[in-house]
C-alpha cells in the first residue's frame, strides 16, 4: 500500500524541486495549485515535454511564462 504524505510534506518536497528549476525565482516562491486536463491532454503533454527533457510542471511553468510575456503581463 502507497505511503500517505501529508499536504504540508508535499509542499515542502513541491518547494523543494521548484528550487532546483532554472524557473524558480528567489523573490517569487511557488505556490501548489490544483488544475484539471483531460486524460489525453495530459498525457500528450506529459510526453511532449518529455521529449524536450522537461517534467510536465516544468513544460507548464515555461507555457504560463511565455504566454505571459506575449501578452505584456
Amino acid at each position: 500500500m502507497p505511503k500517505l504524505h501529508k499536504r504540508e510534506d508535499l509542499s515542502d518536497r513541491v518547494q523543494e524541486k521548484a528550487e532546483d528549476t532554472d524557473l524558480y525565482l528567489k523573490d517569487e516562491p511557488l505556490e501548489m495549485f490544483t488544475m484539471r486536463l483531460s486524460k489525453r491532454d495530459r498525457e500528450l503533454l506529459k510526453a511532449h515535454f518529455r521529449n524536450k527533457g522537461l517534467k510536465l510542471s516544468q513544460g507548464v511553468r515555461m507555457i504560463i511564462r511565455e504566454y505571459l510575456n506575449r501578452e505584456g503581463l
